[in-house]
């Protein structure tokens, strides 16, 4: 290196840029810094050169590492770029990094602050109308004029909001039904959320699937696979309650081979969750795990295990005024299903329909209360004798039923056990209990 080394800076920045320098800075793995007039010895001279005009930001080596530990500032810019650039969050020293740093913080920050104050205001007017729509043709018209800023929480409510028009507010014929699945509208929507299903948990997921239900979409349709693999790949981390649920609605689509894998592997995740979760003071859940085991072969100790905490609510119960009449029909039916009769819960229903009154009960309820009565007695005559408190049961019921409609089977009497309106609700119910 045939370079004269002088008392300055310019020395130094001639040396850094041999090739032999690089490559010795680069054998000892380490940085090459450049030397400053600060650091000169006796043997390059202690004068003082001027300010180099190539030390500072653009001086080649200062992407290696500065000679001090980075300040707090440079942290965080490097934090930004690295874990998004663009697209990251802004930082907290942005008046420090204007000043210190030599990239401009204005790509990092302002496109995002202003994209975030653009999108949350549209985004709750919007769901505040989704809300608000009254007909479930004020909601496709809402779909149709913001389908493209939608995002999946808004399409998850818009879903669930017509669920509740076509159900609860203004019931659809069969016919309106299929109108309503082959409106354009519509099918904007089902490509939205398949176009979104990655970003959809599991509970808007049965939301979705409930809808396509109700409207009877077809099973092998592009939406209703989508959606039933999401739910199937979330099997492992439903709670009791959703796998319940879960269990109601598979049976919805028989057709489906998804649908009818899910109906096998259910029972199992419910046995293992079981015994984990379930809660012997909560009466709705210990009826919702009831009837989950009369629509699957549950195994009977899992059903003598929840029969025995039921058993264990009534006994330490000192006040079942809210056990209604209603409520006791529902339960002997379902331990009736379940082959799992309990004398101490027998007793129980018994109470109750002495307290209450027969007439309160719906005509189908009362039928089905009857048929089940009926059953037990002739399947099991030796612990139901003639004198037995559920025969008095019997005879109340006999007398309240019309005379056309005592002998008669209404096969649509399973709605008391399985509607998927007010099995869903108590599923909503439960699971805002659970995060309280």
């Amino acid at each position: 290196m045939n370079v004269t080394i002088g008392a300055g800076v310019r020395g130094s920045y001639l040396i850094c840029s041999q090739p032999v320098f690089r490559q010795v800075c680069r054998s000892l793995r380490r940085p090459p810094r450049r030397l400053d007039a600060s650091l000169s010895s006796p043997r390059l001279g202690n004068s003082v050169a001027p300010e180099d005009p190539l030390a500072g930001d653009n001086f080649m080596f200062d992407d290696l590492g500065p000679a001090e530990p980075p300040t707090k500032s440079q942290k965080a810019q490097r934090r930004n770029i690295v874990e998004g650039g663009y697209f990251s969050r802004p930082s907290d020293h942005r008046s420090t990094l204007t000043e210190t740093s030599s990239f401009s913080t204005s790509p990092l920050e302002t496109p995002y602050r202003r994209r975030k104050e653009e999108n949350e205001r549209p985004s709750d007017l919007l769901m505040e109308s989704v809300r608000k729509s009254r007909s479930c043709e004020d909601t496709l018209r809402l779909v149709e004029r913001h389908e493209k800023i939608m995002n999946h929480h808004h399409l998850s409510r818009t879903v669930s909001h017509i669920f509740d028009q076509i159900m609860k507010w203004d019931p659809l014929s069969e016919e309106q039904k299929e109108d309503l699945l082959r409106d354009p509208r519509f099918a904007k929507l089902c490509t939205r959320l398949i176009r979104s299903s990655r970003f959809i948990n599991p509970n808007d997921a049965m939301e979705i699937l409930k809808l396509l239900s109700v409207l009877r979409a077809p099973q092998d349709s592009r939406i209703v696979q989508t959606f039933l693999h999401l739910v199937k790949e979330q099997i492992n981390e439903m709670s009791l309650p959703g796998l319940c649920y879960c269990g109601f609605l598979m049976k919805k689509f028989p057709e489906n081979k998804v649908a009818q894998a899910m109906l096998i592997a259910l029972p199992i995740a419910f046995e293992y969750r079981m015994h984990k979760e379930m809660d012997p003071k909560s009466l709705p859940e210990l009826r919702q795990l009831l009837r989950f085991c009369s629509m699957f072969g549950v195994r009977s100790s899992v059903k003598k295990e929840i029969v025995d905490a039921m058993r264990g609510y009534f006994l330490s119960s000192t006040n079942l005024k809210h056990f209604s009449v209603q409520d006791a029909a529902a339960l002997f039916i379902l331990l009736d299903q379940c082959n799992a009769l309990d004398e101490k819960i027998i007793d129980v229903i018994a109470d109750t329909f002495e307290r209450g009154s027969v007439t309160d009960m719906k005509t189908f309820l009362a039928k089905k209360m009857l048929s089940s009565i009926r059953y037990c007695r002739a399947k099991h005559p030796a612990d139901f004798p003639a004198n037995h408190r559920i025969c008095s049961i019997e005879k109340r019921l006999n007398d309240s039923l019309p005379t056309e409609s005592k002998d008669a089977f209404d096969d649509n009497c399973d709605d008391v056990v399985d509607d998927s309106v007010h099995l869903m609700d108590n599923y909503r119910s439960l699971e805002d209990k659970k995060k309280r």
